[in-house]
């Protein structure tokens, strides 16, 4: 059950404090310029609010939130932002790391506003420039014309600049007679605490999700392969200095099959064993996979293993494992956490060797070596006895997951 925990955890903390989303439009649009170049990209605006009788705590500090405003009659704020974690996947996916932050007050009844002279005044976080590391000098421009309609509503006219040198980059928000989201101090506290009871029934419906489907998966592969029906595996581990058993669970071989060429980018399939993966091809691919508990009472503490061998026909032979045209193999690990990330191996020496053939299932002895991208050595040896799969199969877990989604849409 730590597959499911983990994902849980990654669940909850990326906490969306989404209030007023904006996509990219002729009205109103958010644009990025792409390092130090011309080319740009417009990407929707996870904040946007005109704030009436609403000013800045002292003390505020940071990420400007709720908790950091008060109200004052004599003035009103302007409140923009790009969070990274809350944008919705989109053409411009790419290039949203590095959140964006900008507000300032405004006093009660200006109309016009020229940026360049209230530099000292606008709070501002470029993440795209400090990246980390960077101290960046900002500097905002530009001008904006505030129109406060009979109706209520707040019109903006203008553009925003923002330019940061060491490094070098560029942001624009523009405003084209654009109507934006307006309320008071007290009526975006109220949003903030109805956005936040949303967040947390969506993340229940996450939870139940993540549970249901892990459990539907560890059914599945339990029902295919398991030690009890494979005893006969027994695999010996060498890795930094520490032997260990490789204990086999989702592991099976695959015909007229390869090896993907790179990992997945889905969460679900690498806690779930399948780092690298197989697909469609002409190869005899051999997956085995490994979650490796740590040590007790340590959080993420937990190493995912993923192993695959391919080689060209399934006979009772030696087959030298050395990334040669007619074989292939590939070592992934992930160590649990928030640090953690897919270390994958670069060169394979060794060999396997197919022992017996009995109604489909393979015996075999393994003894081979990875050298991975982190310069570690990993050794693999000993026996192994897996079960000849059909792909079909798979399109039974495949529906069970998508009919366990549609029922809590549904629900």
């Amino acid at each position: 059950m730590k597959v499911i925990l983990f994902l849980i955890v990654i669940l909850i903390s990326s906490f969306n404090y989404l209030q007023a989303q904006i996509y990219p439009s002729d009205s109103i649009k958010f644009v990025r310029y792409i390092e130090d170049t011309d080319n740009k990209v417009n990407i929707p605006l996870t904040t946007l609010y005109y704030l009436h009788n609403t000013r800045l705590k002292d003390n505020w500090f940071g990420w400007i939130m709720e908790k950091d405003l008060q109200s004052d009659s004599t003035k009103d704020m302007l409140l923009i932002d790009m969070s990274t974690n809350d944008v919705p996947t989109g053409v411009w996916s790419e290039y949203t790391p590095g959140a964006f932050q900008l507000a300032f007050e405004i006093d009660k009844g200006t109309h016009k506003i020229l940026l360049d002279s209230i530099n000292n005044k606008i709070c501002l976080i470029n993440s795209y420039a400090t990246r980390g590391v960077n101290k960046p000098t900002n500097k905002v421009s530009g001008g904006l014309n505030i129109i406060s309609c009979n109706t209520g509503e707040i019109k903006i006219d203008g553009i925003i600049r923002v330019e940061s040198k060491n490094p070098t980059t560029k942001h624009e928000i523009v405003f084209n007679n654009a109507q934006v989201p307006n309320t008071d101090y007290k009526g975006f506290v109220g949003i903030s605490e109805k956005h936040r009871e949303e967040e947390r029934k969506q993340e229940l419906r996450e939870r139940e999700l993540a549970n249901r489907i892990a459990m539907a998966e560890d059914n599945f592969y339990d029902s295919l392969f398991n030690i009890k029906l494979y005893p006969e595996n027994k695999l010996k581990a060498n890795f930094r200095n520490n032997k260990f058993d490789f204990i086999l669970d989702r592991s099976f071989i695959l015909t007229g099959a390869d090896i993907s060429s790179v990992p997945s980018s889905d969460l679900m399939d690498i806690l779930g064993g399948y780092i690298f993966y197989p697909v469609k091809g002409s190869f005899i691919v051999f997956h085995l996979h490994y979650l490796f508990e740590g040590e007790k009472n340590i959080i993420d503490d937990e190493i995912n293993y993923s192993l695959l061998f391919a080689i060209p026909v399934l006979e009772i032979k030696e087959y030298d494992i050395n990334e040669s045209k007619d074989t292939k193999a590939k070592l992934a690990y992930v160590h649990y956490g928030p640090d953690g990330y897919i270390i994958e191996s670069k060169t394979v020496s060794g060999s396997i060797s197919i022992i017996k053939i009995e109604k489909q299932t393979v015996w075999a002895k393994i003894d081979v070596e990875f050298e991975s991208t982190d310069d570690e050595i990993f050794t693999l040896t000993g026996n192994i006895q897996l079960p000849i799969l059909e792909k079909e199969i798979f399109n039974k877990i495949s529906g069970e997951i998508d009919k366990i989604k549609k029922e809590l849409q549904n629900h």
